[in-house]
């Protein structure tokens, strides 16, 4: 699916893909479906604004797919594929897999880890003082205490997490690096080499 209107005359103004949420035995693209919205560094209104329609479940698993990407250096046109469910909220698994142009190599790695409970609110100022000090942005025109407010905390992998407890991003963030390291051990660097050199891939 494209991010292009069938035409001109088309009554719809806009398509919205959406994540799937069962398995089809299919891999996608990392985050394909999921909507993000980039926002100017410092800019805590909008974060602040945005924070309303935040989806966790979807933030969850974009954290691990695209820690699985970054850490292998993959990009939109890199042949990597991926996979992820959240089940009833407490565990997530990823599925990576890293293949040649031709189809010839493939590497697949399967991981879940079950997340950690959502903490209530009277817990979350607490756990972000030990679990991540300073790391909400601290801005001069009073940003921080903005985001503090909205409970919006800023994690290590960029994704804004509209909880001050930031456990079950930090599992999420794990589980990508597994799958990457797993399929590293395999020699995904080197099929991914390869396809870089035969000139089918545009970093």
């Amino acid at each position: 699916m494209t991010g292009r209107l069938p035409s001109v005359s088309s009554p719809y103004s806009a398509l919205i893909p959406l994540l799937p949420t069962q398995s089809t035995g299919m891999l996608y693209a990392v985050s394909q479906g999921a909507m993000a919205v980039e926002v100017r560094e410092g800019d805590t209104d909008t974060v602040s604004m945005l924070s309303q329609i935040s989806h966790t479940p979807t933030a969850i698993r974009i954290t691990a797919e695209r820690t699985f990407m970054r850490v292998l250096d993959g990009g939109c046109s890199v042949p990597i594929g991926t996979w992820s469910e959240l089940d009833d909220d407490s565990q997530l698994t990823l599925s990576g897999t890293v293949l040649s142009c031709d189809g010839s190599e493939m590497l697949f790695s399967e991981r879940s880890d079950l997340l950690p409970p959502s903490l209530p609110p009277t817990h979350l100022c607490s756990i972000d003082m030990l679990h991540r000090p300073g790391l909400a942005i601290a801005d001069p025109l009073g940003g921080r205490e903005l985001l503090e407010r909205d409970n919006i905390v800023l994690h290590p992998t960029g994704i804004y997490c509209n909880s001050h407890d930031m456990r079950r991003f930090d599992v999420a963030q794990g589980c990508g690096n597994m799958i990457a390291e797993r399929l590293e051990a395999m020699g995904a660097r080197d099929v991914l080499r390869r396809a870089r050199e035969s000139g089918s891939v545009i970093n």
